[in-house]
């Protein structure tokens, strides 16, 4: 009989749940899988996998990988990443731009999660009356970039729509706050949503300033590159 071998546990916390959690490492087999991953471009199959293996390493049965808010289920796969195929990674990138090349050598234990200042979860219409908002899930982020690659200017418009009502949370009022799918359906929502005017900039900015995992560099030529590809660190 084979012996049988303990893996080490670390500890990560995830902002969108507010909770401290404890993982694995990933097996060999599942560094097989993310190896997939990082070589596909097939929305689903990324999805899936992605999810099978970090719920396989994340030792608390009361947490989701599908719950958790994109950023979050990026930095857990960056940390079991370091811990268990090592923490400097290096790209090879080119920038369509330029045409410059450079290697570049990562600390994925220096990688976390950026936060920008302006990005506020409260959307207000008015003194009584707003919106208070969430991030969008991983899974929902790649479902959102395929339809994007794949659509026209007009069906970009309705996806980006989509992914704005996606990130509202409920509304509230003077009187009551108002969860979408509890107290109110989605329909009811994209009909109210609808029927405002003088509030897109609001959305739009809470989309545009969502935390992400990224890694900042200056090519030779003096230009700053921001990688936030996932894939990239895999």
């Amino acid at each position: 009989m084979l012996p049988i071998v303990k893996q080490p546990s670390y500890t990560i916390y995830l902002h969108s749940i507010k909770k401290k959690v404890e993982y694995r490492p990933y097996t060999v087999g599942e560094e097989k899988i993310l190896m997939m991953v990082s070589q596909s471009d097939d929305v689903n199959f990324i999805n899936t996998n992605i999810k099978k293996v970090l719920q396989g390493c994340i030792m608390d049965p009361d947490v989701s990988i599908s719950k958790l808010a994109s950023y979050d289920v990026e930095n857990l796969l960056l940390k079991i990443r370091a811990k268990s195929s090592g923490e400097l990674v290096e790209i090879d990138y080119k920038d369509e731009e330029t045409k410059e090349q450079k290697k570049i050598e990562i600390d994925l234990e220096k990688i976390d999660v950026t936060f920008p200042e302006d990005h506020v979860y409260k959307i207000e219409i008015n003194d009584e009356v707003g919106f208070i908002m969430k991030d969008l899930t991983f899974e929902k982020i790649l479902s959102y970039q395929e339809k994007l690659s794949k659509s026209d200017k007009a069906k970009q418009a309705e996806v980006t729509y989509d992914s704005i009502i996606d990130c509202i949370e409920s509304i509230y009022d003077a009187d009551k706050v108002y969860t979408i799918g509890d107290d109110t359906s989605r329909d009811e929502l994209e009909t109210f949503v609808g029927g405002l005017s003088g509030i897109s900039n609001k959305f739009y900015k809470f989309m545009e300033t969502m935390p992400s995992i990224q890694y900042a560099f200056k090519l030779d030529s003096g230009k700053e590159v921001v990688i936030k590809d996932i894939r990239n660190f895999l």
